[in-house]
């Protein structure tokens, strides 16, 4: 999948830069909830996530097919914010890519340290799983950029029953 020429760069720096701005939200949250001995409350915030990423999965084409979910989640501006690719897209399974995130970045630009950084791509990551969860596909993360990869892959497959 090439990406969408029609998506202006302006319009990419805009949507990074929003992205950005929630993911400092979410570090300065665990941040405060660490420096005050309250880290316990981690699983609310993730439990919270993952309704949010669900609450987006129901509202997404109903499919049982891996490259089909994986088609849907890609939109034009997506594709340019995350610098994506879409390298496998069938039934079975769909590999998506992506060399760019506006997530890590911001942790980052904050000094998150890289533990700090792949502890809050973690709790990132609760929204992706709540969003596939309303489908009988499974989905993993091979490759992180939060972990010092060059991507982040992650591989779309059918549950097996």
């Amino acid at each position: 999948m090439q990406t969408n020429n029609r998506v202006t760069d302006a319009v990419r720096d805009e949507v990074r830069s929003a992205i950005e701005d929630r993911a400092l939200w979410l570090y300065l949250i665990v941040r405060e909830l660490s420096e005050s001995g309250k880290i316990e409350k981690l699983p609310e915030i993730e439990r919270a996530i993952f309704e949010f990423g669900r609450l987006k999965g129901i509202a997404m084409p109903s499919t049982d097919s891996a490259g089909e979910w994986a088609r849907n989640l890609i939109s034009p501006v997506g594709e340019k914010v995350f610098e994506q690719k879409l390298v496998k897209a069938d039934d079975d399974e769909a590999i998506i890519e992506f060399s760019y995130c506006p997530l890590v970045e911001s942790w980052r630009k904050a000094g998150a340290s890289g533990e700090e950084t792949a502890s809050l791509c973690r709790i990132a990551k609760c929204g992706d799983h709540g969003r596939i969860s309303p489908f009988p596909l499974e989905l993993t993360f091979e490759k992180l950029l939060a972990d010092g990869d060059d991507v982040c892959r992650l591989v779309i497959s059918r549950k097996l029953i």
